[in-house]
């Protein structure tokens, strides 16, 4: 395992890979949502620990933004999924992107060491609860899970509710968020698993708060409960 990359130095290496591989306005959104990136990237330095050639999965995302530092520190293998990822996939910093509906249909059982699952649902307009489910069987025992969820702003007209409803729009077409979580259903919607640390994030972008959860699944490896724990 590296040493931590520092706050800077994970900075300013994610935008250099940015303008490398990516459209300009992938680097306007690394930025504005820094804070939050940042957090997850303290999550993983403060808690997370795998053993080499861990499997990685970071939902929704076509640049994975955190996810090639659990390649770098961990020599983990990082898979990164988009609505709008070209069929044939892309490989961004040895992490590897393809185009995936995010109902998890696919990934199998115990699969993954680690999931990433940050601003992903609000998008979906499936079932929660069955791509929830499907994410929670995808993970090995003792293996990691960080949700982020938006939530709600005030003023926006946007259910916080229903997260058991499909909703009628297509996977192939642009959209923005569905539906958010407030405080109180972020807290119901994961019970299974023990929090390990969570965070509010203020961010720019969403002129907004998100709320961030690192769980861990409970399985064959030892899993320590502390003050942070339920």
């Amino acid at each position: 395992m590296k040493l931590p990359l520092s706050d800077l130095e994970y900075t300013e290496l994610t935008i250099a890979s940015i303008r490398r591989s990516a459209p300009k306005e992938m680097e306007k959104y690394f930025t504005g949502h820094l804070p939050r990136f940042l957090d997850q990237k303290k999550f993983i330095d403060s808690w997370v620990h795998l053993g080499q050639s861990s499997k990685v999965l970071d939902c929704g995302t076509w640049f994975p933004f955190v996810s090639w530092y659990m390649q770098y520190k961990f020599s983990a293998n990082v898979q990164f999924t988009c609505l709008d990822m070209p069929e044939l996939g892309v490989v961004i910093n040895q992490c590897l992107g393809f185009k995936s509906n995010l109902c998890f249909e696919e990934f199998g059982e115990e699969t993954f060491d680690f999931i990433f699952l940050t601003e992903c649902l609000e998008h979906l307009p499936c079932n929660l609860y069955t791509v929830r489910d499907r994410i929670i069987k995808a993970l090995r025992p003792g293996g990691w899970l960080l949700v982020s969820y938006p939530l709600g702003v005030k003023g926006r007209n946007i259910q916080t509710c229903g997260y058991d409803k499909d909703l009628k729009l297509s996977f192939d077409n642009s959209y923005g968020h569905l539906r958010e979580f407030t405080c109180e259903t972020a807290e119901e919607f994961i019970t299974t698993f023990p929090i390990i640390e969570h965070k509010n994030v203020w961010t720019d972008a969403y002129g907004g708060n998100i709320l961030q959860v690192l769980y861990r699944k409970r399985g064959c490896c030892c899993v320590e409960v502390d003050s942070h724990e339920k």
